[in-house]
């Protein structure tokens, strides 16, 4: 008995200490460097259950969460789409940016909306202090509005000193919050979409799952290494640069959608891998309606990799309402 426990023991160090290679570097690491990560971001509603891997270092998890899953979660659209579907993400639902007010004067202020029909103001002084203001939509202020002010002013605007007209510390900001209020409704609003945090999600997703599904030796080929090129260079020049074929972003939309053929209803994503006959093609459809596609393996090295006998393939459905 004695034997076969130390022998046990044996192997699974032998396995504690093995490596393994990280799908976003391409790098063999070292098994204390594995991670657990959402190959599809959380806030999509994708769990580590359905799109999750261990195949992920520490490095590579921290630096995807900072430079791509971030900013493309707290873009515009995203935002916007997970505010009015109700979409949370670990429990919180989202603040999100409408826009910025066009105007003459020189202060940059941005408008959200908050739940409860919490609206914000955020700005920064001529001391360059961050600042925010909150108002309402129609209602007098209630508890539960408080609330939520609080709760953004640890999270969204963490940092940022709460001001309003009678908090008011300069003549500056008097004159800022009056100018506001002159506008009213019929402020103009200036809306944008990060489409290099869409292009950079996209590549990054589409990476992992093919790494996902064809292994090892695709994480380590010269078509996983094309990607890499695109997903860490952080120069928008050297970025352009990369042979990368596909589309991505709200605008880049064609009136036949691959990604209707295994989307059982509207309002959901689906994320699939495609053999299209020269190669494999990866399909992202966030929210049922916004398809975007890059192209996984140019030369078909990898199609009989893929699932299937008349159309190879594989798919994956998120539901962002049951997470």
């Amino acid at each position: 008995m004695h034997r076969l426990v130390r022998i046990y023991d044996l192997f699974r160090r032998r396995a504690v200490s093995g490596n393994f290679c990280c799908f976003y570097c391409g790098k063999m690491r070292p098994n204390s460097a594995r991670s657990k990560e959402h190959i599809i971001p959380a806030c999509l509603g994708a769990t580590l259950s359905k799109t999750g891997t261990p195949h992920i270092c520490k490095d590579c998890n921290t630096r995807a969460g900072e430079e791509v899953d971030l900013p493309f979660c707290r873009d515009r659209f995203i935002e916007s789409k997970r505010f009015f579907h109700g979409i949370t993400n670990r429990g919180r639902r989202p603040v999100f940016m409408v826009g910025r007010i066009e105007w003459t004067r020189p202060e940059r202020v941005e408008l959200y909306y908050l739940e409860h029909r919490i609206i914000a103001y955020r700005f920064r002084t001529q001391t360059n202090e961050s600042c925010v203001m909150f108002g309402s939509i129609g209602q007098v202020a209630t508890p539960e509005a408080e609330e939520v002010i609080q709760k953004s002013l640890k999270e969204r605007f963490s940092g940022h000193r709460r001001t309003s007209l009678k908090r008011a510390e300069s003549d500056e900001e008097r004159a800022l919050f009056l100018a506001i209020q002159t506008l009213g409704q019929e402020s103009r609003i200036r809306a944008s979409i990060d489409i290099t945090a869409w292009d950079r999600a996209i590549v990054k997703m589409g990476l992992g799952l093919a790494c996902l599904v064809l292994k090892e030796e695709y994480a380590q080929s010269p078509q996983a290494d094309r990607l890499r090129s695109f997903l860490w260079e952080n120069d928008p020049d050297k970025r352009s640069e990369s042979l990368l074929h596909g589309s991505a972003g709200i605008l880049a939309q064609d009136k036949y959608k691959t990604s209707h053929l295994i989307l059982p209803s509207p309002n959901l994503h689906a994320f699939c891998l495609t053999d299209i006959g020269s190669g494999i093609a990866f399909t992202a459809s966030l929210f049922g309606e916004y398809e975007n596609t890059l192209e996984i393996d140019a030369a078909g090295t990898f199609c009989n990799r893929l699932p299937g006998t008349l159309m190879r393939g594989v798919g994956w459905i998120v539901d962002p309402q049951k997470k």
